[in-house]
């Protein structure tokens, strides 16, 4: 509210107070709370600093305020790098005197049990009385936790994914959205905006104007740097993270009370965001379930981490030193696993997100790319179209369950080629707007596509998974054919959009006309079967609704690729 969005102006008001701000209560947390646990610090000097606490921060406010103001007023230099960059140092001093316990306590009691029972007689009847005792860590052990900390900071891929959800969902622009909407998000949702709506009735117009002009989202300017990912918020924002962050941090761990670290991180993310109108109406019920999806994580980790801790100690006590092997084993076996599947799930969110455009893109790379990722999509809509007939035939509740989940996955393919298609217009220039490109076709052939082949899976599951029959033989036969026809005519489709000759035009054509020669037979056939009374009236229903979502994403297939091959003629 005080520096708004078009923050640079601003800056040379309040800047100098801002840093120096930040910058003192950082060091207060830094120096006077940290102080004493460090071992660099001597017992006079921890006295000193905690005695002189309100003189150092007045200090640090001056030294830093003046320091900010100077680079300001006479430099070029952007002044809120310097204080992320402190409050990068901050934050992770915090994290260091918060997570260094969790990572070394339970180890370093262990080496420390082992020195105690090593000096004693009877080490198997010792009470462990000594460890209440404070402790000293030797300096080396730190040393190595802060080595074995960093590397895999640096290394490790889930950390990278922990980063990238809280950035995802925290950025300022729209973009791919890694999470669905879920019914409590969209409650928490309108929840919001009946307060919203009450708020805006009481507050006079003028504040209400006032608090628009300050926070005009259109005065954002996400820096891109060639070959890196478009800035996700604002380096302002970023200070406040990292402020805010660590000063919690620091107090809470300094007050010796139990707080997780990332939580507490990601949730001020979380804060700024929305403070900071990231969360709009086309977002936010994304944005929520992301977060309830994590902290339920959270939760659910400390649920099952009590339970499994109960299940393994009651293993150990029965099963000795057998049991505590199998169960290395076990973790062995699970951690290779579960890395297997983050890596799985990494790589295909991976492919999505690359597949979401640049505003710097040209039309026609735009044009390009969009057929591209049509080819991609058709060609995982006829594999799901394949593995739903498959499972269909053979009745298999569990292939036609995946299958369905699959289904959803291309919904996402879909949805992320339409933001394409609407930056794509936004792109163009006035000249090349009047040109005859059919994007409404475009997008409603692919909204048709996707909604089809769901509602097409979910008819076929419920069907199966209330224990109906399966299709007659003729019934299976005929649908072999229709899975034929459909995989020909994306094929052709394909074809065409690789080489671009008209004679692959004019397949796709011929697939067609086919196809709905095919369609209209199998119909009145399945009519007889009904005047024959040779099939039940649910599972006449089904095959008859199996053949119209069909249909349905045929032509929707058709009318892409017409739409496509009038944009391919415009862009030459």
């Amino acid at each position: 509210m005080i520096f708004t969005f078009d923050f640079q102006k601003r800056i040379r008001r309040y800047g100098g107070i801002w840093g120096g701000v930040a910058i003192a209560f950082m060091t207060y947390f830094i120096l006077v709370k940290g102080a004493k646990g460090a071992i660099f610090f001597t017992e006079d000097q921890v006295k000193w600093i905690q005695h002189n606490a309100g003189l150092i921060l007045l200090a640090s406010f001056l030294f830093g305020g003046i320091v900010i103001q100077f680079l300001v007023l006479f430099t070029k230099v952007n002044v809120f790098k310097p204080i992320v960059l402190f409050g990068t140092f901050a934050l992770a001093l915090a994290f260091a005197a918060n997570d260094l316990v969790n990572f070394i306590g339970v180890p370093l009691a262990g080496f420390s049990s082992y020195l105690i029972a090593n000096v004693s007689e009877d080490p198997f009847n010792l009470f462990m009385r000594a460890l209440l005792e404070p402790v000293h860590t030797p300096t080396m052990f730190l040393l190595a936790a802060g080595v074995v900390m960093t590397i895999t900071l640096w290394v490790s891929k889930k950390a990278r994914t922990v980063t990238k959800t809280e950035v995802n969902l925290g950025r300022q622009a729209d973009g791919f959205e890694r999470f669905e909407s879920s019914a409590l998000s969209r409650s928490i949702v309108r929840m919001a905006l009946v307060v919203s709506d009450f708020f805006k009735r009481i507050l006079p117009a003028s504040f209400l104007s006032f608090l628009q002009r300050r926070f005009d989202l259109d005065a954002f300017k996400g820096e891109k740097k060639k070959g890196k990912d478009p800035q996700a918020f604002d380096l302002l924002r970023a200070s406040v993270n990292l402020l805010v962050a660590s000063m919690l941090i620091s107090f809470a761990t300094s007050l010796k009370l139990p707080l997780s670290t990332t939580y507490v991180t990601f949730m001020v993310a979380m804060g700024t965001s929305l403070s900071d109108k990231s969360w709009g109406r086309e977002s936010a019920v994304y944005r929520i379930n992301g977060v309830m999806t994590v902290v339920g994580g959270w939760f659910f980790t400390a649920f099952m981490a009590f339970t499994l801790a109960g299940i393994f100690a009651t293993v150990i006590f029965f099963g000795g030193i057998y049991a505590i092997i199998g169960l290395v084993a076990l973790a062995v076996f699970i951690i290779f696993h579960t890395h297997g599947i983050h890596k799985k799930n990494a790589k295909a969110s991976e492919a999505l997100e690359m597949s979401f455009i640049e505003d710097t893109s040209s039309s026609k790379e735009i044009v390009q790319r969009n057929i591209k990722e049509v080819e991609t999509l058709l060609s995982s809509v006829r594999d799901n179209l394949s593995g739903c007939y498959d499972a269909f035939y053979e009745g298999n509740r569990n292939k036609l369950k995946k299958n369905l989940k699959e289904s959803k996955k291309v919904n996402k393919q879909s949805n992320l080629i339409i933001s394409n298609i609407f930056k794509e217009v936004r792109t163009l220039r006035d000249d090349e707007s009047k040109l005859e490109r059919r994007y409404g076709k475009e997008v409603a052939s692919l909204r048709e596509i996707t909604g089809s082949l769901r509602n097409l899976n979910q008819l076929v599951f419920d069907h199966i998974d209330n224990n109906h029959s399966t299709p007659s033989k003729e019934q299976v036969e005929e649908l072999k054919k229709v899975n034929k026809l459909i995989n020909s005519q994306i094929k052709n489709t394909l074809d065409f959009f690789k080489s671009e000759k008209d004679k692959k035009a004019a397949d796709v054509e011929e697939v067609r006309m086919e196809f709905s020669e095919a369609l209209q037979k199998f119909d009145k056939n399945q009519v007889q079967r009904i005047k024959k009374q040779n099939d039940s009236a649910r599972n006449s229903l089904l095959y008859l609704d199996v053949l119209s979502n069909t249909e349905n994403i045929s032509t929707s297939i058709y009318n892409l690729f017409s739409a496509l091959r009038k944009n391919l003629e415009e862009i030459k």
